[in-house]
């Protein structure tokens, strides 16, 4: 195969079989090695890990059968809350929290910790399965190899 790159319609990647004459490839076209459009998959790849990741952070996470807002911003909140309950045990008896689904659940200030505690697991296990799953890409052999590489959502 003969690969080329228009960059000139957003880098829109052509193949060729080896047996096209050069008159018959599109003009204003440039070569590119099969190295380089491997490189390019990677990069797409880890694109759409990194976007996969960002969907599940900011999708929200389960606790106790309840789905809780899971952002940056709902992070640094909880972060906050658990924070202002440890520093002043004595003046917070409960946390109340907004779940997704706008009811309000009412914590103790320990079942809050767990919550907390809970809510910092499901970022650390989704930034380490991204980063595991960018790795393989980063080290796939082929194509085919990099396509194999997929997100799979735990039962």
């Amino acid at each position: 195969m003969k690969y080329f790159i228009d960059k000139n319609d957003n880098n829109q990647i052509y193949a060729y079989e080896d047996e096209v004459s050069d008159e018959q490839i599109k003009t204003g076209l440039t070569p590119i090695s099969e190295e380089e459009l491997l490189n390019e998959a990677k990069e797409l790849k880890i694109n759409e890990i990194n976007t996969k990741k960002e969907n599940i952070l900011n999708g929200g996470f389960s606790f106790k059968g309840k789905i809780y807002q899971s952002s940056n911003e709902d992070q640094l909140r909880i972060n906050g809350a658990v924070t202002n309950a440890l520093v002043n045990p004595n003046l917070i008896p409960y946390i109340d929290w907004i779940a997704l689904d706008n009811t309000t659940t009412r914590f103790s200030v320990e079942e809050f910790k767990l919550f907390a505690s809970s809510m910092a697991y499901f970022v650390q296990e989704t930034i380490f399965k991204a980063s595991a799953l960018k790795e393989k890409a980063r080290n796939a052999q082929s194509k085919e190899e990099l396509d194999l590489i997929v997100w799979e959502s735990e039962k």
